[in-house]
Parts: C-alpha cells; structure tokens; sequence
C-alpha cells in the first residue's frame, strides 16, 4: 500500500546539529506556512539556493524512526512552490536519504538533485510535481527517511530573485500541500509516548511515598 509522507512546520524529535529539523509526517499539517530563498545559479543547490534562506541552507524533514522497509518502487514529490520572476528560471529539487535514529544523515540516496522537477515554477504558488524512479534503499528498523528541499536552475539560472516553499498545509490540492508518495507501506516504530511515562513515573513514586 502506498504511504504519503507530508512536510510540516512541526518541529521533529531529534535534533542532532544546528541544523532546524522539521517532522516528516503521516498526516497533514495545521496552517499552510512558507519560507523564501535567494536564486543563484550556483551549482550547488543546496547550500546556495534553498529555499529556506538562512546561513546554513541545512534544514530537514525527518520522519519518526521506521519499521524496516526497502525503498525501491516509483516515487510521487509534490511541493507547493513558486518563483518571483519567471526570469529567475529555477525548479523544485529534492534530497531524499536514510537518517540514522539520531537523525543523522547517511550517504544512501533514496533521491538526489539529478532528479529534480523537470518544469519551471511559475510566479503563482502551485503544485510541483513529479515522479521518480529512486536508487533502491534499504531503510532498517530504526532508521529515517528524511528530505531537505530546493531550487534547482532549469536552463540557465538567474541571481537576484526569490524562490517560496509553502509546506503544513491542511488540505489535499490546498497552499502548503507538500509531500512524498512512496509505493510502499511504510510504517513507524510503535513506541510508548514520553508524557505518558513521564506520568507513569510520577504516580509511581507517589505509591511509593504513601507505602
């Protein structure tokens, strides 16, 4: 059974680096959010032109840890995007890798910026989306799927203009609807939630006060 991952503004369990760690989630977002980025026509989209516009250009999204599952069959990206002139000439582009349980980044692939769009973003938010073949992907129980997003030049890149993500969003086709379709069931590590123990813990001690 396919499974939608979706982009949301919700920060995610772990965050190992300086980095800002988003939740890469089964469900959909709250509130349509946006971030805005320089365009460059560097060859480095990541660093250079992503689409959150801070010092690192290092932001991810995260899903929670994994039961194990192969990556392998067709793809869907879908991310809400749009440029600030059409003479910016830029695209959507995608990272999508294993992460270890801490959220650390590995160096398998699931899809990288040889696999971008493929269609110039307009100057109007709207869907762009595409499919992909990804790199086979073995994902072992524990481990992540994670994914930072950019703008990728399309022909000749242009410097000077901006480019806007709009992710969270609440609702199918809507501003912010942005995700990844994989064909296969992926399914998160069942686990006991912190508050819940946390509680546990404390009626536990107040037993054995009263004793």
């Amino acid at each position: 059974m396919a499974t939608t991952l979706y982009l949301t503004n919700t920060l995610a369990d772990v965050n190992p680096s300086s980095a800002t760690e988003y939740a890469l989630s089964l469900t959909r977002g709250n509130a349509a959010v946006s971030e805005t980025g320089v365009s460059t026509d560097d060859a480095d989209p990541i660093l250079d032109n992503s689409f959150i516009d801070d010092a690192s250009g290092t932001v991810v999204w995260l899903s929670k840890p994994l039961n194990a599952v192969t990556i392998s069959g067709s793809l869907t990206v879908n991310l809400r995007a749009l440029e600030s002139s059409m003479a910016a000439n830029q695209q959507s582009g995608i990272w999508i890798r294993r992460y270890t349980n801490a959220g650390d980044p590995t160096t398998d692939y699931i899809i990288d910026e040889t696999l971008p769009s493929g269609v110039e973003m307009g100057t109007a938010e709207a869907a762009q989306n595409w499919s992909a073949t990804p790199f086979s992907t073995a994902i072992p129980a524990g481990d992540r799927i994670g994914c930072n997003v950019f703008a990728i030049e399309i022909g000749v890149g242009v410097t000077g203009h901006t480019h806007t993500l709009f992710f969270d969003g609440p609702t199918a086709g809507a501003s912010g609807d942005s995700f990844i379709t994989f064909t296969e069931t992926i399914t998160e590590q069942a686990g006991i939630d912190p508050a819940l123990l946390a509680g546990a813990l404390i009626e536990s001690i107040d037993l054995q006060v009263a004793d």
